[in-house]
């Protein structure tokens, strides 16, 4: 413990990446050959190195910028450290990104080397730091301690004994030094002290926490206590050292009371927090009355931690058994909890602790959410940005909105949760970009097809996200201006590798890529024009002939089985002469090594859950809802299932047919016979390319059972090559020179323009006007109303801008071969070629109302 100076003079200009960033090789030894147990790497405004040695304390380590000529020796000794019986470690924190030299003498007086090793910046994006240079907690912003700061190193063997140097007076021992020692904060403060307290190891609970269910150490009745309640402080920082730093069954909670001067300026990161009996960390201000936050705690920085369940074997309220929040903030704002895994905790993160509470200015980025129970947050009366985090298998509400709540999600990715967004009592959230795949019960986010979308909201700052005053939005590009934003789908992947703590050198990685959810992959690309009938038995691409041909009776629920490189994964069984078949989770996957148009088929009267088409990164891309619908798409794999993966989706017909945009010289392959490749469904590999330390191994929780059957003992199939197939029609067709023939009615183009829409313009519901054919459902005095079997068609001649002015479901355009699916209420633009196109609704059975469509020379 001792008093810290910034630690690197030169002061560079760092540019933010991605958090979790950084190198990772061998220590070279002054010997001729290299150690390769001897390893370093950079991480967070870190540097680190492990080596073989029995005695760290008699082992020296210096290092310096790569560019500078003078090595800086490590001075806290307790940075240096056994590893296990055989292996020292050292963890210099602290440090500006940049570039770094290593020198370690080992305890024998081995001299290990290393150079050129990257530290990279803590992503510092979102509310905490905006418009706020001081640097949060005990950190200035170019990631070095501030001047003054006071370094604690706080081990189980210490923290009952520990004191502040040159405040040894006030308290003895981190339970007596943080819980409710107003004293001491103030007098930090007023000497300009910030405090960084450092946990080595596993720590429990010290001495002098609050006590269970009683006011004891300023507990309070109906608590499970053992909780640090910080006062009166200012610029703090909680940090864990190395990969292991752990707070083990007691937790902190930052207070902000009455009148406090003292309220702003705290950060936690790369602690992991287990069996905290009441809170692991805790944020609040004060309220006077229900309408003025009067004084509210600011500048709060949680990032890069790693939460488990809370125990209380006898919990004072029923509740609490596993603690009674991970991670909560009440009555503040300025917030950023990013980078932190959740796994299995049961009420997550709490913002606002009644209806009445006032919070705002918070963002939520890049957190990993993994089986957990509710409130990822439950959030109240606050405007919220969450973007790039993943949300996997929670078990209850997971994005809770209520009380006038205003949350705009960007980019995340919500896989197989209850409720992925759901708003109550006046709150609203805005969903864009984001991709929800196999969760269930009700969504009732508003989905916008454009970042500056409006949607109506009751909150204090109904504008904040498109506001460049109140939040980091770039208006003239239209996005949010933060450091790392990506799709949903690269979230995902940056999640699992980056969030939480430290993690060992050999899982520390530069940049991951997205992976596929598919759990059955096809081996090879289904040969086009393909189709298959489900239900027609007369019909000659008929299934249940295939499955008469290779031996079976019938097809196995649950059972993926493969033909003509397609695999099918039927949620019943499907006979050989079945008039139907039942989809749930990946009913169907396929390959197409070019662009291809897919059309399918669910009957009329198929009940209540449509089918989805996915990418094998979870994006949805259509929805099929008692109706034939064809969407044109890249070459890739793919998959069917019906949109609510517990329940049945029906399918008559698949026909997969490439467009010939993407042209190769094909070579002939071998036909494949209908004999199927049978195997069971294999559940998907869950555990990612990075796994968070400690966390253990997913169950997947999409994947369709699998139900083990007998092969066919019949030959099996010969899958064709990867190359190019040629399909079953002999000679690529050839275009006509002569003038091409128009549909009735569009034999001339439209004229650039704008179009009003309504009973003055229009004569019914069926008429042409301004060379375009309308088939409505309705017109009116202002407007004309469509669903999906309504029609608006037109030609241009010309490369062109079309937007229309619409609200309600949403509008579906197509060419043909493309589709372009806008959802919601909007002023939607599309780019248009010459050629003929047609307008639908989005639903089937709810109205899209159009007001104008204005078409303009690009």
């Amino acid at each position: 413990m001792k008093t810290q100076k910034k630690m690197v003079a030169a002061v560079l200009c760092a540019v933010l990446l991605i958090t979790g960033c950084f190198t990772s090789s061998k220590l070279e030894a002054s010997a001729t050959e290299e150690n390769t147990s001897h390893v370093y790497g950079g991480w967070n405004e870190t540097l680190y190195a492990e080596w073989n040695d029995t005695n760290a304390t008699k082992a020296t380590v210096s290092y310096k910028r790569s560019n500078d000529s003078s090595y800086t020796t490590v001075k806290d000794l307790e940075l240096i450290r056994q590893a296990d019986s055989n292996r020292a470690r050292v963890d210099i924190p602290g440090l500006q990104a940049g570039s770094y030299d290593l020198k370690i003498t080992t305890s024998t007086g081995e001299t290990l080397n290393a150079t050129e090793i990257k530290v990279k910046a803590n992503d510092r994006s979102g509310y905490a730091h905006f418009n706020y240079t001081r640097g949060i907690g005990a950190y200035d912003d170019n990631g070095t301690l501030k001047d003054n700061a006071i370094v604690l190193y706080v081990t189980n063997e210490n923290k009952n004994t520990i004191q502040v140097p040159g405040y040894e007076k006030y308290a003895t021992g981190i339970g007596y030094i943080l819980n409710g020692n107003t004293e001491l904060m103030e007098k930090l403060v007023a000497d300009g002290h910030s405090l960084a307290i450092r946990f080595i190891g596993t720590v429990e609970a010290p001495e002098g926490l609050t006590g269970y269910n009683s006011t004891k150490n300023g507990g309070t009745v109906g608590d499970n206590g053992n909780m640090a309640i910080i006062k009166m402080s200012k610029d703090v920082t909680l940090e864990g050292i190395g990969t292991d730093a752990m707070i083990n069954g007691w937790g902190f909670s930052f207070y902000v009371g009455e009148n406090y001067k003292n309220r702003e300026s705290y950060e936690v990161r790369n602690l992991t927090f287990k069996n905290y009996p009441e809170d692991a960390v805790g944020f609040q201000g004060y309220m006077k009355d229900s309408k003025t936050l009067t004084t509210p705690i600011e500048r709060v920085w949680v990032h890069n931690n790693s939460f488990y369940p809370g125990y209380c074997a006898n919990p004072a309220e029923s509740d609490k058994a596993e603690g009674d929040g991970s991670c909560d903030f009440k009555r503040g704002k300025y917030y950023t909890m990013s980078y932190n895994y959740y796994n299995g905790c049961h009420k997550t993160n709490l913002v606002g602790a009644s209806d009445s509470n006032l919070q705002f200015n918070m963002t939520f980025h890049h957190n990993f959410y993994e089986n957990c129970g509710s409130r990822s947050p439950l959030a109240r009366q606050a405007n919220i940005h969450i973007y790039n985090s993943y949300f996997k298998g929670n078990t209850a509400k997971t994005v809770d909105a209520r009380a006038n709540a205003y949350i705009l999600s960007e980019g995340n990715f919500y896989e197989t949760c209850k409720n992925a967004m759901l708003t109550q009592t006046g709150a609203v959230v805005k969903s864009y970009n984001d991709i929800v795949y196999n969760c269930l019960d009700a969504n009732t986010a508003s989905v916008v097809s454009t970042r500056d979308e409006k949607v109506a909201n009751h909150n204090t700052y109904s504008d904040f996200d498109t506001n460049k005053s109140i939040f980091y939005y770039d208006s003239v590009n239209k996005k949010s201006n933060v450091s790392n934003l990506t799709n949903a789908a690269q979230a995902k992947a940056d999640c699992i590798a980056f969030s939480g703590v430290m993690k060992s050198h050999d899982k520390i990685v530069d940049s991951v890529d997205p992976s596929s959810i598919i759990v059955n992959q096809p081996k090879a690309a289904v040969s086009t024009p393909y189709s298959v009938n489900f239900t027609d038995k007369t019909a000659s691409d008929y299934l249940g002939a295939k499955v008469e041909k290779a031996g079976l009776t019938q097809l196995a629920a649950n059972t993926a089985v493969t033909f003509d490189n397609v695999v099918f994964n039927p949620a019943s069984k499907y006979s050989k002469t079945a008039t139907s078949i039942k989809f749930r989770a990946q009913g169907i996957t396929f390959t197409v090594d070019t662009e291809s148009k897919i059309t399918m088929t669910e009957p009329e009267d198929a009940g209540k859950f449509a089918l989805v088409l996915y990418d094998q990164t979870g994006q949805q891309l259509a929805t099929v809802e008692n109706e034939t619908k064809s969407v044109v798409v890249a070459k890739g794999t793919y998959m069917i299932q019906s949109a609510n993966a517990e329940k049945d989706a029906y399918m008559n017909r698949l026909a997969i047919e490439a467009t010939g945009k993407e042209e190769t010289t094909p070579e002939p392959t071998v036909a494949p016979t209908a004999t199927p490749t049978v195997a069971p469904t294999v559940a998907p590999t869950a555990a990612p390319t990075v796994a968070p330390t400690a966390a253990p191994t997913a169950t997947p929780t999409v994947a369709p059972t699998a139900t083990p059957t007998v092969e066919p003992t019949a030959t099996p199939t010969v899958a064709p090559t990867a190359t190019p197939t040629v399909a079953p029609t002999a000679a690529p067709t050839v275009k006509p020179t002569t003038v091409p023939s128009y549909p009735a009615g569009l034999e001339n183009a439209v004229e650039m323009g704008t179009y009003q829409l309504n009973s003055k313009t229009l004569a019914s519901e069926s008429t042409k006007y301004a060379n375009m054919v309308f088939n409505l459902r309705d017109v009116n005095s202002t407007s004309v109303k469509i669903r999906q079997a309504n029609t608006i068609k037109f030609r241009v001649d010309q490369t062109c801008t079309l937007t229309v002015a619409t609200t309600g479901r949403g509008i579906i355009l197509t060419n043909g071969s493309d589709a372009d699916e806008r959802k919601g209420s909007g002023e939607f633009s599309f780019t248009l070629k010459a050629g003929v196109y047609t307008i639908n609704g989005y639903s089937s059975s709810s109205n899209s109302v159009i007001t104008s469509m204005t078409f303009a020379t690009k």
